[in-house]
């Protein structure tokens, strides 16, 4: 500590000035102080957000407007990492409750849009001219026949799925970009391969919808048995303006070699009878039944090959049918934050959110998010530039073959918090403990340092600007400065992974000397002549508190909730850096 009576020897012996009150440095003490409160309360409200205030859904939420952080939160998944979505797509899904192996279905349905011709059955030439000259026939015989078209109208009742998988995977394969003309995105290809499918539906019923008079066909208790089967989707995913663009592309199906069993309880058809005079003869339903079974065999092939068919053109028509009908808002996330500081839940939180902004491919998968805080109660504030990232991460510490994905946040988020909890009028001064505040004159910011690449550890700077609170100077010590001077430092803490990836803690680790700044305009004519002796004294004092800091370790009280969950897998960190960039980058492997 610096001492008063150190000022008043110098004065005896005629030196000058080389030292200030004890005061004034217990005054950076209390800077440090309201650092670990505002750190452990952030830390708080981040777990806030992330555990136990869930994201906010049709409500009235009035925001500024939204001073966005590009490229905010942006994630890159390893070709190390997507194996694990190849290996372990299966588990990762049915993390969400939704099993890929069994399904049910109270009622599916399904409706052709347009009649189809015989042109458009996909018939082979023999049996399409087999059937056009038998239909011929029949016209010159009889009247009001059915037209050779088809809209089908079918409705499932109670369908279930089974299966046994022996792939369920999620790949990357960048070269189909360019095989299917794509210049941004990503393509991400889906594969299914299943050694036994089961399908069965307590009742199939199958009408024309532009001829109903014809009556319906259908199953009752209908029992299908396929495999094996191989099926793969190229999916593209691309972000315009915002919106994520999802296209399935052509798929590739393979089940020309499957097996098929067809079992039913009861055929349902129309009614096929001829009348001779007063004589009505109806067609055989056992005939017809057993007709249908024996052809199975016959016309597998030509079964099989309009599932392959089906699989391969009007699957992903239907994914992408689907999508557009899914994705038509920007998709973007809208949580709350208590203000660091506030001493109540009940006041009005901060509003957060995340908005996708690009997804790439190279050597990977990059996701970009922007990100956005606000607080309604001050209206439109501006972020200063100079409190975001510098640039995109480095992200160049870690071998790519080391880790699974990687996560870089915008250190502009963190400083866009401090900044409006500064404005709202939380955590702008700090009590001593003997009644007197060190008050703030402008919000704390965070930067980044570079570290070694093995240090697990990131290390960043804290800026401080504070004013002395009046009293704090006494003695001797007034002939330099002011009795309330202005003054800023940084100081420099570690984000650590605590063990069993509990979190990260925030230890503080030194004091910059070479930051150490005093308003000129607060010095004393004496005080302005020796200021370089000055900064001289306040360092050494300076390093004394770094080496206690360096014997004991000083950790701000909370935690950061990370590393974060994925999908519902857990992560752990190999890594840590906060860059120079200003970016606070996280090398992370699923557990």
């Amino acid at each position: 500590m610096l001492k008063g009576a150190s000022m008043i020897e110098i004065l005896k012996t005629s030196k000058v000035p080389l030292t200030l009150s004890s005061k004034i440095s217990k005054a950076t003490l209390w800077s440090f102080n309201l650092l670990m409160l505002t750190l452990f309360q952030l830390s708080m409200s981040f777990a806030q957000a992330s555990d136990g205030v869930a994201p906010l859904k049709n409500q009235p939420v009035v925001l500024p407007d939204k001073q966005w952080i590009n490229s905010g939160v942006s994630i890159y998944m390893t070709p190390k990492g997507f194996g694990f979505f190849e290996n372990n797509l299966q588990r990762l899904i049915e993390n969400f409750g939704v099993s890929v192996t069994d399904a049910y279905f109270p009622m599916l349905s399904f409706d052709q849009s347009e009649a189809l011709g015989i042109d458009q059955l996909g018939l082979d030439p023999e049996k399409k001219g087999k059937i056009l000259n038998a239909y011929k026939e029949l016209k010159t015989w009889f009247n009001s026949l059915p037209l050779l078209q088809f809209q089908p109208q079918i409705r499932i009742d109670e369908f279930i799925y089974s299966s046994i998988l022996k792939r369920f995977a999620l790949v990357t394969d960048e070269s189909l970009l360019a095989f299917y003309g794509k210049t941004s995105g990503a393509i991400m290809v889906f594969e299914i391969e299943a050694s036994d499918v089961n399908l069965s539906a307590q009742k199939i019923r199958v009408e024309d919808a532009s001829q109903k008079d014809l009556g319906q066909i259908g199953f009752d208790n209908l029992k299908i048995g396929l495999g094996p089967l191989k099926m793969k989707i190229p999916l593209w995913l691309n972000v315009q303006k915002g919106k994520l663009i999802f296209e399935a592309l052509d798929s590739k199906a393979s089940f020309i070699d499957s097996k098929m069993e067809l079992k039913y309880d009861q055929l349902l058809f129309p009614e096929v009878s001829i009348q001779i005079g007063s004589r009505h003869m109806e067609l055989k339903k056992e005939r017809v039944s057993q007709l249908i079974q024996d052809s199975v065999p016959v016309y597998k092939k030509q079964i099989l090959e309009f599932f392959e068919k089906l699989a391969q053109s009007e699957l992903p028509k239907f994914l992408n049918e689907q999508s557009k009908k899914l994705l038509t808002d920007s998709l973007e996330d809208l949580s709350v934050l208590l203000p660091p500081g506030a001493e109540s839940a009940l006041v009005t939180p901060f509003y957060w959110g995340l908005g996708l902004q690009k997804i790439s491919q190279n050597k990977g998968v990059w996701i970009t998010l922007g990100t956005f805080i606000e607080d309604p109660t001050l209206g439109k504030v501006t972020m200063p530039p100079t409190l975001k990232a510098r640039s995109a991460p480095k992200a160049k510490d870690l071998k790519i073959s080391e880790y699974d994905f990687l996560m870089s946040i915008d250190r502009g988020f963190i400083n866009r918090i401090l900044q409006l909890t500064y404005l709202r009028g939380f955590l702008k001064e700090v009590d001593d403990g003997s009644g007197k505040l060190l008050k703030f004159t402008e919000a704390l910011t965070v930067d980044g340092l570079t570290v070694s690449p093995t240090k697990t550890g990131a290390l960043m700077k804290v800026g401080i600007h504070a004013k002395v609170p009046e009293g704090t100077i006494s003695g001797a010590s007034e002939l330099v400065v002011d009795d309330e001077f202005d003054f800023s430092v940084s100081v420099i803490a570690e984000l650590l992974p605590m063990p069993n990836n509990q979190g990260v803690e925030i230890v503080l680790r030194r004091i910059d000397s070479d930051t150490v700044w005093v308003d000129p305009n607060d010095m004393t004519w004496l005080g302005k002549l020796f200021k370089d002796k000055i900064y001289s004294e306040v360092k050494k004092e300076i390093q004394k508190i770094n080496q206690d800091w360096a014997a004991k370790k000083q950790v701000i009280p909370g935690t950061l909730p990370l590393p974060p969950e994925l999908f519902g897998v857990k992560s752990k960190i190999l890594g840590m850096n906060f860059e120079d960039t200003g970016q606070l980058v996280l090398y992370l492997a699923y557990e």
